[in-house]
């Protein structure tokens, strides 16, 4: 004897897509004032991937401001890094014209594996 087949309504469905958690809000130790001077000027810096700003599209994981030095933590990935250089260096000009006499530093964080932009040149 052969066990029946399950009918086909009783089959599992696979699960439906999630969207992607959001990210967290960005770690931010310092004084008030400088943090908040740089992370409003980080709103001006728009990714070219998705057109939102850095702040609001989860990029800035990170501003540590202290007295001699501050370091920027920016996720990058997200499949697309090529971009990552024009985010990058937009976000440390930020860095420099509201902490000039500050010892800068801008660390990446890669949220998933780089491929090429389509339009990139190769």
């Amino acid at each position: 004897m052969s066990s029946p087949r399950p009918a086909i309504w009783l089959q599992p469905v696979s699960p439906s897509p999630t969207a992607a958690p959001a990210a967290a809000p960005p770690r931010l130790s310092g004084p008030a004032d400088p943090i908040e001077r740089v992370m409003t000027r980080l709103t001006q810096v728009r990714d070219p991937v998705s057109g939102a700003d850095v702040v609001s599209a989860g990029r800035v994981v990170a501003l540590e401001i202290g007295p001699e030095e501050a370091t920027l933590t920016l996720r990058i990935g997200s499949g697309h890094c090529d971009s990552a250089h024009h985010v990058a260096e937009e976000a440390f000009a930020v860095l420099r014209a509201e902490l000039p006499d500050t010892d800068l530093y801008l660390r990446h964080v890669q949220a998933t594996p780089c491929v090429p932009e389509p339009d990139a040149p190769l």
